[in-house]
């Protein structure tokens, strides 16, 4: 054998010991199909609301608790949309950076009314407010609140186009990026109703 053939059956040799001990043999994970711990939680609303309460006086706490409490017997649906209407008024006018909380009662009200007015009002609120939003979770919650209203609305009127612009705007405006087949969504949505 050559010394030249020894030098580069030596170095291979090497070279294979090296990969072999220091390498990275085992292959990279995959991103698995069931979402983990992260993923799969989404914005509770309890948390913002909790959490708002905490900013208020205790006189307007105790007027919020005692709205929350209120309904108990009788004509329980119309009395929770009356309570509803309260509370998004309260936190509305009420309550500095108080958009959530007001926009949650809104369109919490409009799903007991189940008026197409009510509906698309409520659902226009979050999406007015989808575009300015950096937080991807709030971002998503927002969304899915007006994607949720904007279906609704649509059952009780199939034919109103407005609806459907504004639930393809959602889909577009909410999309975080990593589901970029719900921008597609919305761009088919608007050019059904062209």
């Amino acid at each position: 054998m050559k010394k030249q053939q020894a030098i580069v059956a030596a170095s291979g040799i090497i070279i294979l010991v090296i990969f072999y001990f220091f390498g990275n043999t085992v292959p990279p994970l995959k991103k698995s199909a069931v979402p983990s711990q992260n993923e799969g939680q989404s914005l509770d609303i309890k948390t913002i609301l909790n959490a708002s309460k905490t900013k208020l006086s205790p006189e307007n706490l105790a007027y919020v608790n005692r709205l929350e409490n209120a309904v108990v017997r009788g004509d329980v649906k119309n009395q929770q949309i009356a309570v509803f209407h309260q509370l998004s008024n309260f936190w509305k006018d009420s309550v500095e950076n108080g958009f959530l909380p007001s926009a949650y009662y809104t369109a919490e009200a409009a799903k007991l009314e189940n008026s197409e007015k009510s509906l698309t009002f409520a659902a226009q609120l979050f999406l007015n407010n989808l575009r300015g939003q950096d937080n991807p979770e709030l971002k998503n919650w927002m969304a899915n609140e007006s994607r949720d209203l904007f279906e609704r609305a649509g059952k009780l009127n199939p034919d109103n186009d407005s609806t459907k612009i504004g639930l393809g705007a959602t889909y577009i405006f909410g999309s975080t990026g990593e589901r970029p087949a719900d921008v597609m969504k919305g761009i088919q949505a608007i050019l059904e109703v062209t």
